[in-house]
């Protein structure tokens, strides 16, 4: 007994020297010195002292991977054909963005999808009082599309932009929109290409008593491969709904007779609100690689709501009028999303919660309400000047540290989990636990809701979004086919970060600000 209260009293004099030692030596080091700090103090399972919050948290930024958008440009091309209320689409969308860390991802996403329409209109019958128009759509949209990844080490945003110019110039875009499955075409290609000259340099030639590629050349060629071949694939359901009213002048309405007719005047309005969910899954192709995808799987919904106020040129009387051929836009929307990380073995290791709400004012040119060019043809062009704030909250489900273990275990109670992992891939889909009653909905979100609060790491950025489109169509009787094309440029204006985990410190963020 006095061997072991001796031994207990050794043990606890050289805990006290090595709690000296850390705290007065190590502890005066950056944030790598706090890190290792917080380390042995975690595994001597004692108390160090206060460790700098802002080391710390720098250190914890580090570590979760933290860096910001600094750029972004999504092009949407698309058309919709509909007959008798039943309308079918095709998109393709490719988004280049570019991160503060020097590096670049590249979408190229393909999509279809099916929906219907309806509408209703009236009007005073017999006069040129105007009348209005309302319109709701519904589609569901499928989208498969591959992940490109660009680090500094392979060339960054320089090569990404180059790549996105060789895979989605002009017409190609137009081409991969009316030839089904042609991204596919193209990624299976490019890898049938590789391998073969792969094969022809490494074996053929040696065989024959040629030289083969050097290990450089081996690591060039490898580096080359990789930048142009897809390193994860994404598949997204969605699905739509939107719903407008329309009043004043140039809206349809029902005339003396029954039949369609034009509202008069110079001026209407409009109101519409537009919904989507949507789920996304990506599945990475390789892992522990400069360019690897982790795996993940995104939760979104949207809301967006957009007055118009439509302009044409007032004459002497409502039947010289000119119609509207000018709107001045504006709107607001939200948005939410839940993103989960995962690991090689298909293990849960972020959860990222984000909010967004903007709002902008606009303008744009279009074909006189209730006008259409001949042959039915109707377009539009303008521009919108959109304000974007992005809330995110990072929360590290690591179950080798206390705190990864909490928040895991708050993950574990608000969702539920299906995945399949083999050779490394992970294909996963991560819903909200069903079947729970308000009550319990109510205990499980709090306790989510105390782990962020105590252990997120929270990133708050401002953007600003230039959106032009352009549009047209031709349709009678409720059957045509109609285009568009959009461009969207986000860039960041600023960003700060936020530690929760080490009492709420700001953190720099590094080139996350504009200039």
């Amino acid at each position: 007994m006095r061997d072991g209260g001796a031994a207990s009293l050794e043990y606890a004099g050289i805990l006290f020297v090595v709690v000296l030692l850390v705290g007065g030596v190590v502890g005066q080091v950056t944030p790598v010195g706090g890190a290792i700090k917080s380390k042995i103090c975690e595994a001597l399972g004692v108390s160090c002292g206060a460790v700098d919050p802002e080391a710390a948290a720098a250190e914890r930024a580090r570590q979760l991977g933290i860096k910001c958008t600094t750029s972004r440009q999504s092009r949407d091309l698309g058309y919709s054909v509909a007959y008798s209320g039943i309308r079918g689409e095709r998109k393709d969308t490719d988004q280049l963005t570019n991160y503060s860390d020097g590096s670049s991802l590249v979408i190229l996403t393909q999509g279809s999808g099916i929906g219907v329409d309806a509408s209703s209109k009236a009007g005073a019958k017999g006069s040129d009082l105007p009348g209005y128009s309302a319109d709701a759509k519904a589609t569901i949209n499928g989208d498969l599309g591959y992940v490109y990844s660009f680090p500094e080490t392979y060339g960054g945003s320089e090569a990404a932009a180059d790549f996105l110019d060789s895979r989605r110039s002009g017409w190609q875009q137009a081409a991969h929109l009316v030839v089904p499955g042609a991204q596919s075409i193209d990624e299976g290609l490019t890898r049938a290409r590789d391998t073969l000259g792969n094969w022809w340099s490494d074996t053929v030639v040696p065989a024959f008593g040629g030289d083969g590629p050097s290990q450089e050349e081996l690591a060039r060629r490898e580096a080359e491969q990789r930048a142009n071949t897809a390193d994860a694939v994404q598949v997204s359901l969605s699905i739509q709904g939107s719903a407008g009213a329309q009043f004043g002048a140039g809206k349809k309405m029902v005339g003396a007779d029954g039949k369609d007719t034009t509202g008069k005047g110079a001026l209407g309005g409009e109101v519409k609100l537009t919904a989507e969910v949507r789920g996304t899954t990506v599945i990475g192709l390789d892992t522990g690689q400069p360019d690897s995808v982790p795996s993940s799987f995104t939760g979104s919904a949207k809301l967006d709501v957009d007055l118009s106020v439509f302009l044409g040129i007032p004459g002497v009387d409502s039947a010289s009028d000119i119609p509207p051929f000018f709107t001045l836009k504006g709107g607001a929307g939200a948005g939410g999303s839940y993103r989960v990380v995962f690991d090689a073995e298909g293990n849960p290791t972020k959860l990222i919660l984000i909010g967004e709400a903007k709002y902008g004012i606009g303008g744009q040119l279009n074909t006189p309400k209730g006008v259409t060019l001949p042959g039915g043809l109707g377009g539009k062009f303008g521009e919108q000047d959109i304000t974007a704030h992005e809330w995110q909250a990072i929360l590290d489900l690591d179950t080798s540290t206390a705190e990864g273990r909490a928040n895991r275990a708050a993950f574990d109670e608000n969702f539920l989990v299906g995945s399949v992992t083999a050779d490394g891939h992970t294909g996963a889909v991560v819903v909200p636990h069903p079947n729970l009653t308000p009550v319990q909905q109510v205990q499980r979100y709090s306790q989510l809701a105390s782990r962020i609060a105590t252990d997120a790491f929270v990133v708050t950025s401002e953007y600003q979004d230039i959106k032009d489109e352009t549009g047209g169509g031709i349709k009678v009787a409720g059957t045509g086919i109609d285009g568009s094309s959009s461009t969207t440029n986000r860039t960041l204006v600023g960003a700060r970060g936020y530690d929760n985990r080490n009492g709420g410190v700001e953190v720099p963020l590094v080139n996350c600000e504009r200039g």
